[in-house]
C-alpha cells in the first residue's frame, strides 16, 4: 500500500524525527512528505506506528529499571546499615523512615499543639506517634 519511501518516511517520523530531518536524510522534498501527511491512511499508519515506537520505547525502559531494582534495594541497604561516617545515623534514620513510609508500611500523625492560657501553642514534648501497619515483608540482609 505504501512505497518504500512513504514506509521509511513513516518509520522515522514514528521514531519521533522532523519532516526536516527525514526530508534531508532521505533526500525527499519537505513538501513530498506534507502532501503525503494530508492523507489519512497514511496518518492512520504514522498514528499507528508511532504508538507502537511509544510502548516499546516505554516497555525498553520499564525492563532497564527492573534490571536494576535488586542493585538498587542492595545500596539502600548498605546506605542505611553502613558506615556511619558514609551515611550519618540521623540521615539514616531519614531515610529508612522515608522508605517506610513511600510503601505504605508507616504513617505519621503529628500530634496535636497545646495551647498555653495566653493562647500560644506550646512545643511538642515527648514521642511522635507511628503507626506501623502489618506486613509479610521479609527484611533485606546486605550482601
Amino acid at each position: 500500500m505504501f512505497t518504500y519511501n512513504q514506509k521509511s518516511v513513516l518509520s522515522m517520523l514514528a521514531a519521533g524525527k522532523t519532516i526536516t530531518d527525514t526530508a534531508a536524510q532521505l533526500k525527499i522534498n519537505q513538501a513530498t512528505i506534507s502532501k503525503w501527511k494530508s492523507d489519512p491512511a497514511f496518518n492512520t499508519e504514522l498514528d499507528r506506528m508511532t504508538k507502537a515506537f511509544m510502548q516499546s520505547t516505554i516497555a525498553a525502559a520499564r525492563a532497564s529499571l527492573e534490571s536494576q531494582i535488586e542493585r538498587a534495594a542492595a545500596c539502600v541497604v548498605d546506605a542505611i546499615s553502613g558506615d556511619p561516617e558514609r551515611m550519618p545515623a540521623s540521615r539514616q534514620l531519614t531515610t529508612s523512615i522515608k522508605l517506610l513510609q513511600a510503601h505504605g508500611l508507616m504513617t505519621y500523625q503529628p500530634p496535636a499543639q497545646e495551647v498555653n492560657s495566653l493562647g500560644s501553642k506550646k512545643p511538642n514534648a515527648g514521642l511522635i506517634p507511628v503507626q506501623f501497619k502489618e506486613t509479610n515483608i521479609v527484611p533485606l540482609t546486605g550482601t
